[in-house]
């Protein structure tokens, strides 16, 4: 799909045919399973988001119907419409970069961030931009309504600092807790503990396994997935299938001396240390 070598044609394909497959493994899942293997395959790509128009996120709708109409152009011959290299490279970046990311916002919106034990867990080993970028949308930061009223919201916040620090970008999330404390979203109290835990990370940072590569992220999902029982793996089934789809292909670094079971700790949250 990344191979820039290849026609335009067949990397537009090469981003449908991707879609299509998280399409059918993931989202579309439960109609599959309502319908049957047999009545399902014989539905277009069209048919089938028709059908689940109101059982996913507006934004993974949209990022799969943008695939389609460029994968279209890749898969259909046409004399006046060919796919051009800039809309191929978006297709490309939808497909490879967003998709996985829409999709786990969509399986968290249908199933609750909490909801399933170990869930937030798995969901840690993946990269922090990753992870910041999930968790972003599952927070109404437009609402009036006070983020921190309960512990889940509190967590869920705590675990979206995190990760955008870890991700580089320690002063924009500074900058976003100043900007909620200002608006009255968060208090005083909240403000000051996500402060220090920021200041916390800032020295133990060294010691813990933050994923900076793929390579690294399926280290830390095989060492995470390791420590479950069958119990606990079957519940979680799903969630797994949808993160070995985005990082089939990586082998797995080495953990070295980094601490694999440290945890930091604040009067509001225990948080996991990937």
């Amino acid at each position: 799909m990344r191979n820039n070598s290849i026609s335009n044609f067949s990397r537009a394909n090469a981003a449908r045919r991707y879609a299509e497959m998280v399409l059918s493994e993931f989202i579309a899942k439960d109609l599959r399973g309502e319908i049957g293997e047999k009545k399902y395959n014989k539905l277009k790509y069209s048919e089938v988001l028709s059908k689940i128009r109101g059982a996913i996120t507006p934004e993974l709708k949209s990022a799969l119907e943008k695939i389609k109409v460029i994968g279209d152009k890749g898969s259909h011959y046409s004399r006046h419409e060919k796919p051009t290299k800039r809309e191929v490279d978006s297709a490309i970046k939808i497909a490879s970069e967003d998709l996985i990311p829409l999709t786990l916002h969509n399986y968290f919106s249908k199933n609750g961030f909490f909801s399933i034990e170990y869930g937030p867990k798995i969901f840690s080993t993946l990269p922090p931009s990753i992870r910041e970028s999930v968790l972003r949308r599952l927070i109404d930061f437009r609402s009036k309504k006070l983020i921190a009223e309960s512990n889940l919201d509190k967590n869920l916040l705590h675990r979206y600092v995190m990760a955008c620090h870890k991700s580089g970008n320690r002063e924009k999330i500074r900058r976003r807790l100043r900007e909620l404390k200002s608006k009255s979203r968060i208090d005083g109290d909240m403000y000051r503990a996500l402060e220090r835990t920021i200041s916390n990370f800032d020295e133990n940072s060294h010691k813990l396994p933050i994923p900076k590569t793929m390579e690294d992220s399926n280290r830390n999902f095989n060492a995470v997935l390791s420590s479950l029982d069958y119990y606990h793996l079957k519940n979680n089934n799903e969630l797994i299938s949808i993160i070995k789809t985005f990082l089939h292909g990586y082998s797995a670094s080495e953990m070295g001396n980094l601490q694999e079971n440290v945890l930091l700790y604040n009067e509001y949250i225990e948080f996991e240390k990937i």
